[in-house]
């Protein structure tokens, strides 16, 4: 199967489920683009104040946030979440709850895995 199906078929889930919506645009009148942007972003914000709530606070995480917080970090995302006067002061925080638990600790090492590959064979412009 290959990655185009399987990218189409879960941006069908998403539309079904109302997350995303289907925009065809044409560019120059001539080439046509198609989008998908999300048609609610509440629950987008909720999970980001949630997120910098457990980054910026003392208390322990739950599994779910450890998860998130390993995927942000891995994915350099950190600059979605927090702006660039921030990131320095919470860059601490965020190493040690994506080192919290088991889960955090191998996703945050598949992630520099698969980036690593990607470099390497040139197929990852890097961040």
């Amino acid at each position: 199967q290959s990655s185009n199906t399987i990218k189409e078929r879960l941006l069908d889930r998403l539309i079904q489920k109302g997350i995303l919506k289907r925009e065809e645009q044409k560019i120059l009148w001539v080439f046509a683009r198609r989008r998908y942007p999300v048609k609610d972003d509440k629950e987008e914000k909720e999970v980001k104040t949630r997120i910098r709530e457990v980054i910026l606070s003392d208390s322990i995480p739950d599994s779910r946030d450890v998860v998130l917080i390993s995927l942000i970090k891995g994915c350099y995302l950190v600059d979605e979440i927090f702006s660039h006067k921030e990131i320095d002061a919470v860059k601490g925080r965020i190493e040690q709850i994506a080192r919290i638990d088991l889960i955090g600790q191998t996703l945050s090492g598949i992630i520099e895995s698969l980036t690593g590959a990607m470099a390497a064979a040139g197929m990852y412009p890097g961040f």
